[in-house]
């Protein structure tokens, strides 16, 4: 009866685990959110991301055919292979000292994780051709400006995204002016919050994990420029481990990311460190 007592309670500590993972990678900046994610089915082992070319659309006389386009794709495939985890060994005695203890390591451990994938996503804006900034000069409004202008040049559909480190969010706060009437009463109200504003169209994110240099390569970009395949999505796994007399707890996570369409993603060489 003792073990049956304990087993059901490890079950319902482990839910809670997962139920703090999971809350804790909706409350905080998850790039995978800002990118074109594909869940691979079983027996897949690779996701396929079509890139379309360019179209366009011409003016047709009332009664004649319209002129064909030969619709045209390419594509690039993510193949995830690793997997990206966290593991800890729960003792029994620290379970009892602390029955929260494996709550709390279901939000560490979607923590750990969240930043492996960020950061992953943020070493590929190193890729993008399209590259803008000077080293050791903070990032500047013209920056941005110059930065959706090559998106909306590129044909880049949607919203454009920009991720910064808290260095470089912090230079960018700075460019409000709080102490003008020129400020929105929005704007405003979002930097005391300490959020960062919309601005020139161009939302920004910021995210802790990559190392801040002299000089960092930030990244703007629209949902269909990066991509993500997920082989296995993120898991909790709790087992016995009567030998060192206690609990292994495992969060893992398969997955893949990469650059899908270059034009769609802008490179932006700014200072990262004072």
């Amino acid at each position: 009866m003792a073990n049956e007592t304990l087993s059901t309670s490890i079950n319902e500590l482990a839910q809670i685990a997962v139920a703090e993972a999971n809350l804790n990678l909706r409350n905080n900046v998850d790039l995978t959110n800002l990118i074109t994610r594909r869940d691979l089915k079983p027996g897949e082992s690779a996701a396929r991301f079509p890139v379309y070319g360019a179209t366009s659309a011409t003016s047709v006389t009332e009664g004649e055919s319209a002129a064909y386009a030969e619709a045209t794709t390419t594509g690039v495939t993510l193949t995830p292979s690793a997997a990206m985890a966290y593991a800890a060994l729960i003792t029994d005695a620290a379970l009892h000292d602390a029955p929260q203890l494996m709550a709390d390591l279901g939000v560490k451990a979607a923590n750990a994780i969240r930043k492996a994938r960020n950061n992953a996503i943020f070493t590929l804006f190193d890729g993008f051709s399209n590259a803008l900034g000077t080293t050791n000069v903070d990032i500047t409004e013209a920056l941005i400006r110059q930065g959706k202008k090559t998106l909306m040049q590129n044909d880049a559909d949607g919203i454009p995204y920009l991720v910064l480190t808290p260095e470089v969010a912090e230079d960018l706060l700075a460019l409000y002016s709080l102490n003008t009437n020129n400020t929105a009463d929005n704007v405003r109200d979002a930097v005391y919050a300490g959020q960062m504003p919309v601005i020139y169209g161009v939302k920004p994110f910021v995210i802790n994990g990559p190392t801040e240099t002299i000089d960092l390569k930030c990244g703007m970009f629209t949902k269909e420029a990066l991509g993500i395949a997920v082989k296995k999505d993120v898991q909790v796994d709790v087992q016995r481990n009567a030998l060192k007399i206690g609990w292994d707890f495992v969060v893992s996570q398969i997955y893949a990311v990469g650059e899908i369409n270059d034009g769609y993603g802008v490179e932006l060489l700014v200072d990262g460190a004072d």
